[in-house]
């Protein structure tokens, strides 16, 4: 039997508001087996179309509030950046 891999999925919940509620939609115990199926159906559409997708996704614009980062980031048109999690002595 082989070694389970973990990796740590990073998101910003307003600018990737599609992907949290997809997440969120799927049973705690399902969502391992939902990613991995959503991450092979889009491999098997690249080999299918002969390409893999150049631009990322353009999620919708996250609700207009009053704060400089979302007007820097619709400016930027970028990702926010989304602070490290690291396991560190001070946990």
């Amino acid at each position: 039997m082989t070694q389970p891999a973990k990796f740590l999925f990073t998101y910003d919940k307003g600018y990737d508001r599609d992907i949290h509620e997809l997440i969120e939609g799927i049973p705690p115990k399902r969502r391992s087996q939902r990613l991995r199926d959503l991450i092979r159906a889009g491999m098997a559409w690249e080999k299918a179309n002969g390409q893999s997708v150049s631009r990322p996704f353009q999620a919708p614009a996250p609700p207009s509030s009053s704060s400089g980062q979302t007007a820097a980031l619709s400016q930027e048109n970028k990702r926010p950046s989304v602070p490290r999690f690291t396991m560190g002595k001070d946990l």
